[in-house]
């Protein structure tokens, strides 16, 4: 590789950047990492937020995530950086820097983190990591039952979760129902129209979701949406989850206040392309064209003034200069007019003198 990233997470925010352009104007951004690409959407996510990008996500999505513990090995010996060392792992500095990034992403952000698994508990989390994690984000465990017998079981259900999330896209999201102790579950539906995470529930509906969550996990050590029916089938029709929790959340409404921060948030913003786009979003915002058409008007306003001024102080002058020249034509006709009139009468006066003389003689 020859280039100026310093980490996989540098090449992923240039590559998003690249791809989307500054010009993004959707409504929402959403990152899907399955196993060990997982902590790479995360940590791409948290890149693109401090570089104040315009495709900054607002929603994360980790599917039957898995965590780096150990580097290239050959021969029992590691290989970092390239260059050879005695050591052969990275503990869990890949699965608490995730954990990290998604309980900030939330607080500092409010990007909200769904994780979906299908293969058992979050894979590669250690105490701490697991406690950040599953406070921080809504957790669905689906049950594939149905891949026993399969030639791997624990293939097949590591790979099941990645087409149940894409495939949940068209459909509602399932139904919620709770457990009880004697055999058989109680359905119970609440009115809320996202109830259980899926793909099919809006930005702001899985926010609504993870802030219950939040309020949850202040009392208890875990909490997620587990399967109970459609176990055993591939279809999704079928699938219904309960709460680990026992408890029914009647009513889900985001937090207006929460909703407000996302609203002005700094990727969001810059998705505005209007009138009431802000200034300074980012090294690479820009204006929109709407703005930018009123400053080329205010420009040329600003420019037409003093061509407006001398132009009407020329016509003005022109004017004036007119009117003084027809006044000046009228004085001297005057003049002549007078001088004429003088003439004439010296004229009779002279001829008057003259007759007399002309009698007598």
């Amino acid at each position: 590789y020859q280039g100026d990233a310093m980490s996989v997470i540098d090449l992923c925010a240039t590559a998003v950047k690249e791809a989307m352009g500054d010009f993004f104007g959707g409504g929402t951004v959403r990152f899907v990492g399955r196993s060990i690409g997982s902590q790479l959407a995360v940590g791409c996510a948290a890149k693109l937020h401090e570089e104040q990008h315009v495709a900054a996500p607002q929603r994360i999505t980790l599917l039957d995530p898995f965590f780096t513990t150990q580097e290239f090995t050959f021969l029992g010996t590691g290989v970092r950086c390239g260059r050879v060392v005695s050591s052969t792992g990275v503990g869990a500095f890949a699965q608490q820097a995730t954990a990290n990034y998604v309980k900030m992403l939330w607080e500092t952000k409010r990007v909200a983190t769904e994780v979906y698994t299908s293969a058992g508990s979050t894979s590669g989390l250690d105490s701490q990591a697991a406690i950040d994690m599953g406070t921080y984000s809504v957790q669905v465990a689906y049950k594939p039952s149905w891949c026993d017998g399969e030639d791997s079981d624990l293939k097949c259900e590591h790979q099941a979760v990645f087409p149940f999330y894409f495939l949940s896209f068209g459909l509602p999201p399932p139904p919620l129902v709770q457990a009880v102790t004697s055999p058989g579950r109680l359905l119970d539906k609440p009115a809320v129209t996202c109830a259980v995470p899926s793909a099919s529930c809006t930005d702001a509906e899985l926010r609504a979701l993870l802030e219950e969550h939040i309020l949850l996990m202040q009392s208890q050590t875990s909490a997620s949406w587990d399967q109970v029916d459609g176990t055993d089938t591939f279809a999704l029709g079928d699938d219904t989850f309960a709460l680990t929790s026992g408890t029914m959340l009647n009513t889900i409404t985001p937090d207006p206040a929460i909703e407000e921060e996302v609203a002005q948030s700094n990727a969001i913003e810059q998705r505005q392309w209007g009138m009431s786009r802000g200034f300074r979003l980012g090294s690479e915002s820009g204006m929109s064209t709407k703005q930018l058409d009123f400053v080329v008007q205010i420009a040329g306003c600003i420019l037409a003034l003093p061509l407006l001024a001398f132009l009407t102080y020329r016509l003005i002058s022109l004017a004036s200069q007119k009117a003084c020249a027809s006044s000046t034509d009228e004085d001297e006709e005057g003049s002549e007019e007078e001088e004429e009139e003088d003439d004439g009468e010296s004229d009779l006066e002279g001829s008057m003198k003259q007759s007399p003389l002309m009698e007598d003689h």
